[in-house]
């Protein structure tokens, strides 16, 4: 597991959390009280040579389990990677697809999908349904079905070959 698999954080009541992919765990108090920061977050995630956070899609959704987290990082600069898909939901005007990725949990059979919303300026632009694309994007959140969804607005996306591993471990 690499450092930028999980989010550790300090809770506002001294305690340490893990959150590991949507799942938090909590130890007993072991360091001081303090706020989440954009400096936490930085020692975690690994930034591209022009200073966007480079997240891979579980990731970007683990940010939306905690209203913390969403607070430092909403309208930070990410870039990932994944298969491009429609958004048949919540998109009453066209401007949005879902890009999605896999990760294994055990085994292949056991592979999950994961997906984020992506929202553009315009139109959706048009992708063959599953082709990879790369993009780059400000990350934010709003509520869907009174849950926390994390939403990339859009600022440049490029169809890409697979990667080598596109499944996610």
């Amino acid at each position: 597991m690499s450092r930028s698999d999980f989010i550790l954080r300090i809770a506002r009541n001294g305690w340490v959390c893990l959150t590991f992919f949507g799942t938090g765990f909590a130890a007993p108090p072991t360091v001081a009280s303090r706020p989440f920061t954009l400096d936490d977050f930085k020692a975690q995630i690994p930034l591209s040579a022009q200073g966007s956070f480079l997240l891979e899609i579980p990731q970007i959704l683990n940010t939306a389990a905690d209203p913390e987290v969403q607070a430092v990082v909403a309208g930070c600069s990410v870039e990932t990677c994944g298969q491009v898909m429609a958004e048949t939901s919540f998109n009453p005007d066209g401007r949005r697809l879902r890009v999605a990725r896999s990760q294994i949990q055990c085994c292949v059979t056991h592979a999950r999908e994961y997906s984020v919303v992506l929202d553009f300026a315009q139109k959706a632009p048009a992708f063959q349904e599953m082709a990879w694309v790369k993009l780059l994007g400000t990350l934010s959140y709003e509520q869907q079905g009174g849950k926390p969804v994390a939403v990339i607005f859009v600022k440049e996306i490029q169809e890409v070959a697979k990667p080598e591993n596109p499944l996610l471990r």
